[in-house]
């Protein structure tokens, strides 16, 4: 709506097709930051990266609300007051991009820019599978740990029951990829059954659509509206690399064998998503606000953030391929 370009990308030949759309939501920014990772590994000269590309195809959308990010990034400059700006999750036009997925709901095309080439996308690409990357707020499960991703497949009546079916080998993958992730707690997202949603609206039109849902977006609203001064660059890390291993445990998979080997009733023992927890909890006194610290309290900030961490470092997977992207 501003004149701010969306962004397209392909790599690989394969006979497998995917599609990874990122930052519908423009304060949402952690999956995009993965699928550039990942985007700059698999278009490399490892033989790991080649031998995916002549198995798979990737297209990949990434932030596909620019607009909202702008107003995101404005925010935390201080540039913008939050009373009067629009919810950078949504456009220019104050329209939530992912509310619009209905087919059966006429919505000006001119209105909806980024969802109407996120749709053009996906007609001309055609992929067997879309992952659709966001970031959620902080849960803690039964065991007193943080879940860092939670995941959903299609659940209207009106999508077909094969292409539920392979969403949920595809949450399987992922799951699986997961494992050996000792920062990763993995849960199912509650999500509902409205069609306005893309895993949902795509979904009733015939691709299929996993939803990913990532710790961190009550930092990044806090920074944003608060000035929230807590450095949050370890937790985001890990949480970027997270995204790009579950990425990468859907190519893995889909080259294999296309999920043929994986039982979709496995999807059902993904554990619920447990309780809100708040981030002050989280954090508890280490949190920093602008303009109302001292230096005295910034290894107490830092100390903020090690702490959650010490229970759930971040030493990667046993998987070769995910230790050679590690050490890149």
């Amino acid at each position: 709506m501003e004149g701010r370009p969306l962004y397209s990308a392909t790599v690989g030949e394969g006979p497998r097709k995917l599609m990874i759309v990122t930052q519908q939501h423009g304060d949402e920014l952690t999956g995009t930051e993965a699928a550039m990772h990942l985007l700059e590994w698999l278009s490399g000269d490892s033989e790991a990266a080649q031998a995916l590309r002549e198995q798979v195809t990737l297209a990949v959308m990434p932030r596909v609300n620019p607009d909202g990010f702008e107003r995101w990034e404005d925010l935390v400059a201080g540039e913008l007051d939050p009373e009067t700006t629009i919810d950078p999750r949504r456009n220019a036009e104050d329209i939530d991009l992912n509310r619009t997925w209905d087919s059966s709901e006429v919505i000006d095309a001119s209105l909806i820019p980024e969802a109407t080439a996120v749709q053009q996308t996906l007609e001309t690409f055609q992929p067997e599978l879309m992952l659709d990357y966001h970031n959620q707020n902080s849960y803690m499960n039964e065991s007193g740990v943080l879940e860092t991703i939670s995941i959903l497949w299609p659940t209207n009546d009106d999508v077909a029951p094969a292409i539920t079916a392979t969403a949920q080998q595809a949450a399987v993958a992922i799951s699986q990829g997961l494992e050996d992730f000792d920062y990763g707690y993995l849960s199912l997202f509650p999500g509902g059954d409205m069609p306005q949603i893309a895993r949902n609206g795509i979904g009733i039109d015939g691709i299929l659509t996993l939803l990913i849902e990532q710790r961190g977006l009550e930092e990044l609203s806090l920074k944003a509206l608060e000035g929230l001064e807590l450095d949050f660059d370890a937790v985001s890390s890990a949480v970027v690399l997270e995204g790009v291993l579950s990425m990468l445990s859907v190519i893995e998979a889909m080259g294999q064998s296309g999920f043929d080997g994986i039982d979709p009733n496995l999807a059902t023992l993904i554990p619920d998503r447990g309780e809100r927890v708040a981030f002050d909890e989280i954090y508890a006194e280490e949190i920093e606000w602008a303009g109302e610290s001292e230096d005295s309290h910034q290894e107490e900030a830092v100390a903020g953030l090690e702490t959650p961490m010490e229970t759930s470092p971040i030493i990667g997977t046993s998987e070769s391929l995910s230790q050679e992207l590690l050490v890149a």
